[in-house]
C-alpha cells in the first residue's frame, strides 16, 4: 500500500509538473502569436517602394519563422497534453489499486479480528 500510495503521489506531481508545462506553452503559444500580429502589421505598413520594401521582405521571413516556431509549440504542446492525459489516466489507476488493496486490508483485519476472538473463545472452553 505505501508503495503504492508513493506511486499515486509521484504520478500526481507528474501530472502537476505536466500541466505547468503546457500552461506555459500555451503563454509562449500566444505570445508568439501577438509578436507575429505585430510584425504583420508592420509589414502591411511597410510594404511601399525602396529600403521599406527590403524591410518587409525581412519581416516577412522572421514571420514566417516566428510561424513555423509557433506550430512546433504547439505540436510540443499536444504532445505534452497527451502524456498529461496518460498520466492522469495511470494515476486513476494506481488510486483504485491502492482503494482496492486497502480494502482487502480492512477485510484481512476483521477475519484476523474473527479469528482471534474464537481462539480465545475456544480457550476460554478447554
Amino acid at each position: 500500500i505505501a508503495s503504492l500510495d508513493e506511486s499515486c503521489s509521484q504520478l500526481r506531481a507528474q501530472v502537476e509538473a505536466q500541466a505547468a508545462d503546457a500552461s506555459r506553452a500555451a503563454l509562449q503559444i500566444s505570445e508568439m502569436q501577438q509578436l507575429m500580429e505585430d510584425q504583420q502589421q508592420q509589414l502591411e505598413a511597410l510594404s511601399g517602394p525602396g529600403s521599406a520594401h527590403v524591410r518587409a521582405r525581412e519581416l516577412e521571413a522572421q514571420a514566417y519563422r516566428m510561424e513555423q516556431a509557433s506550430k512546433q509549440m504547439q505540436e510540443q504542446l499536444a504532445a505534452a497534453e497527451a502524456a498529461q492525459a496518460s498520466l492522469r489516466q495511470e494515476l486513476q489507476e494506481k488510486e483504485e489499486e491502492l482503494m482496492g488493496a486497502e480494502g482487502k486490508v480492512s477485510v484481512l483485519r476483521a477475519e484476523l479480528h474473527r479469528l482471534m476472538s474464537l481462539d480465545g473463545t475456544a480457550s476460554e472452553l478447554y
